[in-house]
């Protein structure tokens, strides 16, 4: 949510979007993804995981 935040900040708004967050999300969780041993030998990232989940998500209107 910081990082949404910053992010709103930096485009001159006080409110955040949901652009702001799917502008981050992948790089702020990713990293936090730990997965099995044979699905990273699958070639599978963290990452990869946040950004699938990320384009299922409908955006709130």
């Amino acid at each position: 949510m910081s990082m949404g935040r910053a992010m709103a900040i930096i485009d001159g708004r006080d409110y955040v979007i949901p652009d702001d967050i799917k502008s981050v999300i992948v790089e702020t969780l990713g990293h936090r993804i730990v997965l099995k041993p044979e699905v990273a030998l699958e070639g599978v990232s963290g990452e990869d995981i946040v950004r699938e989940y990320v384009e299922k998500i409908p955006i709130p209107r």
